[in-house]
């Protein structure tokens, strides 16, 4: 026996010892937690300590994740499979659509974890620095007050009414005054002026908006933009709200006043009148900038008190605590709180939720250490996690994977309607799907830029049946190029009509194996076809700047969102990474479409005004253009709906989940059906471990 042989005989030897001491320890640990009644899970991956710490406002706070609701709660939480909402720290609440009021009843008896009385205190506490931080309800004015006529009621005034108010009022984990009732006053003695201001700031940015749109429009040969009411409607706002600060608001609703004229009379607008226009707005701009500098000055110590705060335990009124003594790079335990609210309900003594991405915890699923995961598995990793015993669960996501284009010149000819939609045709999605996530990935039917599921509740049926669902027909594409003058050149690859060859990167991620690996399909079917398309990856952290700045001709999109609202996922498909939402130019898709059969349409007004107000009907008819707007012009072709592929081991520390459930229709990453099931009881250890509940 030579001495390779023996070498090698000798590893393989370690190494059996090392992986039989690997499993006698996995069993010890079995074996221990069969007197334990535990749950472990996967939220993904926090920054531990100095860098971690408990602050929810700020950034690098360490991340539970899905695991929040656990030990921090908000007021209500969603049931999609039923479509109400679950109560929580609220037990009921009223829309009074004349005094333009949500008002919340709170649940009495809740506890903090420092012990502390849970009031309409802590509510109005938590909105209020939610102010500070820009929180979406605040910064679009969907609610401009909110207080506690009593101990246990809070009122939200509704400025802009919109049925999505219910999500950012009923979704957000509330936080407790005694940790941040300081950072909350400070913030009332300011909050007042800092509005008015900033309304009145984006109210001369919106009217800039208007004069420079008629520029531009006057240049491309388009429609002049409108003249929206709701400006004027803002204007009578602030001037109702501090009549002795008329000044530059007076001229203004002038402005407004007399361009309102000028269409109603048909009156060209010529270039010397909205060039004086813009110079008298920059002048009130100019006027602006002390009195913004002074905000500022005056919201800075109150910002750097939110930013010095860090808590040694994350204090909330779920049924589990958290603080630094539990938490590491590995690990994070929460233990209960003896005083909880529903503590009956509850069936584990304690929660550990380990850290790390997808490398990190798939070795821990195959040993058995972890009981759920959320990651976005490979389809290998799955056959072997259901061939070791796990059942592998498919939640909605409610979004999906979808190629995006570029709109700029450069990019010809993707900005050709036509050939966006010869490569919906082209594309096999139903192969994209599978090859990314197997059962977990449902190519998408009707093209909407929302999943399928919703499309009979927002859309109607009429419309519905307008629904081009491009299905797979490589000839229908061929013949498209071919009826735009495109030909195919001698090395196989299509010349466009300005006789250059079809050439295009596709940008992807470097770290997100399920982008790479649909990035990669795409572009396999894109060169079978005969377009030259090469991969382009860049990392997590580059990636929405090459979006945002427009360096790509194709893109890897994520498409949809999980609420319940088309107004969130015509917001991410159409304006994010676009320039009505981003300093760069974004995708440049312009916001003036041509609809069938509704002709010359403006998006952006579109998305804003499809959430407004209470009156569904209403909303759907905004809704039915924007989604043939979508479904014919194509700003992402969505390729797939990403549902979960989780795994859950049943019968080992946990019992086995019910076979269906309305919770099994709830958002993944934002109303978890098995973090739901935990509050009421229903997930619950095996009968055999010590002490279980049955």
């Amino acid at each position: 026996m030579n001495v390779k042989t023996r070498f090698c005989i000798s590893i393989y030897i370690v190494l059996l010892v090392l992986f039989m001491s690997y499993i006698s320890g996995c069993n010890l640990n079995a074996s221990k937690n069969q007197t334990e009644r535990v749950f472990n899970g996967a939220p993904g991956i926090w920054f531990p300590p100095p860098q971690g710490h408990f602050n929810g406002f700020i950034t690098n706070y360490i991340n539970l994740g899905i695991y929040l609701d656990l030990v921090e709660q908000p007021l209500e939480i969603y049931n999609w499979g039923e479509d109400k909402w679950i109560p929580m720290l609220a037990t009921s609440w009223e829309l009074d659509t004349v005094k333009n009021q949500y008002i919340i009843h709170l649940r009495k008896g809740v506890t903090w974890h420092d012990g502390s009385e849970f009031t309409s205190a802590d509510v109005v506490d938590t909105f209020t620095i939610y102010y500070m931080m820009n929180l979406t309800l605040w910064s679009k004015r969907y609610v401009d007050k909110v207080w506690a006529p009593d101990k246990y009621t809070v009122i939200f005034h509704i400025k802009n009414a919109s049925s999505i108010c219910e999500r950012f009022i009923f979704r957000t984990s509330i936080k407790p005054r005694s940790v941040y009732g300081k950072i909350a006053d400070q913030i009332r003695g300011w909050m007042e002026d800092d509005m008015y201001l900033s309304d009145y700031n984006n109210l001369v940015k919106e009217m800039e908006k208007y004069y420079t749109g008629i520029q531009d429009a006057r240049k491309a040969g388009q429609p002049l933009p409108k003249l929206y009411i709701r400006n004027r409607n803002e204007v009578n706002y602030l001037l109702a709200k501090r009549p002795d600060q008329f000044g530059y608001l007076n001229g203004i609703g002038q402005m407004y006043d007399e361009s309102a004229k000028m269409i109603a009379a048909n009156q060209p607008f010529t270039d010397a009148y909205v060039n004086s226009k813009l110079n008298q707005i920059n002048k009130y701009k100019d006027g602006m900038k002390a009195a913004l500098k002074k905000m500022r000055d005056t919201v800075k110590p109150t910002r750097d008190l939110l930013n010095s705060t860090k808590p040694e335990s994350r204090i909330g009124t779920g049924p589990f605590t958290v603080n630094m003594k539990d938490v590491n790079e590995a690990q994070i335990t929460l233990r209960p709180f003896k005083n909880y609210w529903d503590k009956g309900k509850i069936q584990f003594d304690k929660v550990v939720l380990y850290n790390g991405e997808t490398p990190t915890i798939t070795p821990m699923l195959l040993a058995h250490e972890v009981d759920y995961a959320t990651h976005g598995f490979p389809v290998a990793t799955q056959w072997q996690l259901k061939k070791d015993g796990f059942r592998i669960m498919h939640p909605p996501t409610y979004g999906g994977l979808g190629l995006g284009f570029n709109f700029r010149p450069e990019s010809y000819p993707l900005n050709k309607v036509e050939v966006r939609q010869a490569i919906a045709y082209l594309i096999n999605r139903q192969e994209v799907a599978y090859v990314t996530f197997a059962d977990s990935a449902k190519p998408s039917e009707y093209m909407v830029g929302f999943v399928d599921r919703m499309v009979p509740k927002w859309i109607h049926p009429e419309v519905i049946a307008k629904l081009n669902k491009y299905p797979h027909d490589p000839k229908k594409a061929e013949d498209m190029f071919k009826q735009q003058g495109f030909k195919k050149g001698s090395d196989g690859f299509w010349i466009d009509d300005h006789g250059k060859r079809m050439k295009f990167s596709l940008l992807c991620v470097l770290e997100y194996a399920d982008l790479a690996s649909a990035a990669e399909n795409v572009t396999l079917q894109l060169r079978k076809f005969g377009i030259d398309v090469d991969m382009r990856a860049v990392t997590a952290a580059q990636w929405p700047q090459e979006l945002d700045h427009g360096n790509y001709d194709l893109a890897m999109r994520i498409w949809g969102g999980g609420n319940p609202h088309p107004f969130f996922q015509f917001q991410n498909n159409i304006l994010v990474y676009n320039y009505p939402m981003k300093s760069g130019p974004g995708s440049g898709f312009p916001m003036y479409q041509t609809v069938e059969p509704y002709g010359k349409v403006d998006l952006e007004e579109l998305v804003q005004s499809c959430s407004e107000g209470f009156d569904k009907d209403r909303q759907m008819r905004d809704i039915d253009i924007l989604s043939l707007a979508c479904n014919q012009q194509l700003p992402i072709i969505p390729i797939y709906e990403r549902f979960g592929n989780n795994p859950v081991l049943e019968g080992n520390r946990i019992s086995k989940l019910p076979e269906q459930s309305p919770y099994y229709l709830n958002g993944l990453y934002l109303d978890n059906f098995l973090v739901l099931m935990i509050l009421d009881g229903t997930l619950r250890p095996p009968a055999s471990i010590s002490g279980s509940k049955q």
